[in-house]
């Protein structure tokens, strides 16, 4: 039986979205580069591909919300209202597409993982962190990109930077994916059309890790939104959302966390739809791809990344770490020779809070809730939770707002300002807020499990 408020997904509609924003990314380009009396640029000849990419996609948008609004039989004021805030969030990041087009420290690591690719050797020899699947993906992706800029005329001798604008664009569509999956998940938990749209636009436009993820180029949003499309159709297409899960698991390792969501729910289809196409995938790399060894490397390498040291850093790891750190820089000390067993120690909390959470979730089968407490998780355990992280805390916020907002707004209300409403800042331990609001959310929602658990003891 479908879980309330949860419906088909339309497929032909979405697959028309995505061809639309292929048709107005290489507008845009061809529109540069043909460079006719009647378009001009803010920022110069080089910015002019990024202002043309937001008109585009601003068209699209616009209308894609009146294409969808015209189809619904007699829309009403509170039809287009709630389109509206469909559409703000989409605005927002288009114009932050359009204005800020620099590629970051996070996206050379990726051209530089896949670029050794391409040359034969391992994408783990410089800051490349990720599992071998991503910069497998751009390395394979790249020859077509090549392909495409010599179509165009464009003549660099590497064209990186037309895989960035795409990726860049790629951004907004994966904003759009977020605001319908969202959406959706605050419908199958009560709230009308009009506050579940009103609910999502107000936590995607007031948003500093959104923001953050989009700056810095990062996949969180790929990973998110595989998540929630996996906990959407986990009661139609069971297998679908273990492969779903699977492939994020793959960007980052962190989702295989969501295997703990699948057992507590007894979604077995799913479970070892995660387990079998992961496992697959790593095996497949393991003895068929080249070079060899990438597993091992991304093992051996990962932990070489700085744990702890920067305040905005919003992990358990981080907060430990300062916490001893601060106070001993503060007295003129030197923690020189302890780095590693702080953040040996940091791990260790980070790791039993994570199962202390996960101990407490295993009662429960609201796959919804079970997958948005296991994103918390995610961030709870990571080793180094950064700001543009937090957006998967987005889930667990919306159901936070559906759940206990009417009894508890202030609360819920504190809890999602310091996570998103706050801007990124360094400055011990003020700059802890967002890990301070997810643990307000965490307590709310294991507060209220055991309570039930107990009331359900207690009638039975």
């Amino acid at each position: 039986m479908d879980r309330p408020g949860c419906s088909c997904l339309n497929i032909p509609s979405m697959l028309t979205v995505v061809c639309l924003w292929a048709i107005g990314t290489v507008g845009a380009l061809a529109l540069w580069q043909w460079s006719p009396p009647f378009i001009d640029a803010t920022y110069g000849i080089g910015h002019q591909p990024f202002e043309l990419l937001g008109m585009f996609l601003s068209m699209l948008a616009v209308g894609t919300v009146l294409w969808v609004g015209r189809r619904e039989d007699n829309p009403d004021g509170k039809h287009w209202a709630g389109a509206l805030l469909w559409l703000l969030p989409v605005l927002a990041a288009i114009h932050q597409v359009s204005e800020y087009a620099t590629p970051s420290w996070d996206w050379k690591c990726y051209v530089g993982g896949a670029e050794a690719l391409l040359g034969g050797s391992t994408p783990y020899a410089d800051c490349y962190l990720y599992p071998p699947l991503l910069a497998q993906l751009f390395a394979w992706a790249y020859p077509w990109f090549h392909l495409l800029g010599e179509g165009l005329g464009l003549g660099a001798p590497k064209h990186w930077m037309l895989v960035f604008f795409t990726w860049h664009s790629f951004q907004v569509l994966m904003v759009g994916l977020t605001t319908l999956l969202l959406n959706r998940l605050a419908r199958r938990h009560g709230l009308s059309v009009l506050l579940a749209a009103a609910v999502v636009a107000l936590l995607l436009l007031v948003n500093a890790p959104l923001e953050r993820t989009i700056r810095h180029n990062q996949v969180n949003l790929i990973v998110l939104n595989l998540v929630l499309l996996a906990l959407d159709r986990v009661d139609q297409r069971p297998w679908l959302s273990g492969i779903l899960v699977a492939l994020a698991a793959h960007i980052k390792l962190l989702p295989v966390v969501l295997l703990a969501a699948f057992v507590f729910a007894k979604r077995w289809a799913a479970a070892w739809g995660l387990i079998l196409v992961g496992g697959l995938l790593a095996l497949v790399q393991v003895g068929l791809s080249e070079p060899s060894g990438m597993w091992g490397d991304f093992f051996d390498h990962a932990p070489q990344f700085v744990q702890g040291e920067y305040f905005r850093d919003n992990s358990l790891t981080g907060l430990i770490f300062n916490l001893i750190r601060v106070p001993i820089d503060l007295m003129g000390g030197d923690i020189k020779g302890w780095q590693g067993p702080l953040r040996l120690i940091g791990m260790c909390a980070s790791v039993g809070a994570g199962a202390v959470v996960l101990s407490r979730m295993r009662l429960r089968t609201d796959t919804d809730w079970l997958g948005s407490m296991c994103l918390a998780v995610m961030l709870l355990v990571s080793p180094v939770t950064w700001e543009h992280h937090y957006v998967w805390a987005l889930p667990l916020s919306v159901l936070s707002l559906a759940k206990f907002g009417p009894t508890q707004p202030a609360r819920v209300g504190i809890a999602v300002l310091l996570m998103f409403g706050l801007p990124t800042f360094d400055v011990f331990p003020l700059s802890y807020h967002r890990l301070v609001g997810l643990l307000m959310l965490l307590r709310l929602h294991i507060g209220q499990g055991v309570q039930r658990t107990e009331a359900e003891a207690a009638s039975s």
